[in-house]
């Protein structure tokens, strides 16, 4: 199981390229934006023989997708937990498989009123 095909790596690439700009109505840089979760999103890891997740430090988690095949890191997520939610900039948010996106996107906090400029990517 590849976690990319060749065409969702190049979205991958022009999220990116989007994440170096300046949103002008913000008056933020687009990868300093910070998304937020509910905790149970990555309950769905946690037995996945195709992930590993360590929380062990609350401030520095990570959560990584391997090749089914080879078993080593395909991508990898840093994110922090604080009050039992789950932060992660903008550009971390990337590094998820889109086919899973999806997942974390039901367990998002909606913060429309901090940051308007979210609902872009």
């Amino acid at each position: 199981m590849y976690w990319l095909n060749y065409r969702e790596q190049e979205q991958q690439f022009k999220e990116f390229q989007f994440l170096k700009k300046y949103d002008s109505d913000l008056h933020i840089w687009n990868d300093l934006i910070v998304l937020k979760f509910k905790l149970k999103v990555i309950l769905k890891y946690t037995r996945n023989e195709y992930c590993d997740l360590d929380i062990s430090d609350f401030n520095n988690c990570t959560l990584a997708f391997k090749n089914n095949i080879t078993g080593e890191t395909e991508l990898c997520v840093c994110f922090w937990i604080e009050y039992g939610i789950i932060g992660m900039p903008a550009h971390q948010f990337i590094e998820i498989p889109p086919k899973e996106r999806k997942h974390w996107k039901k367990f998002q906090v909606k913060t429309r009123d901090e940051y308007p400029g979210i609902w872009k990517i």
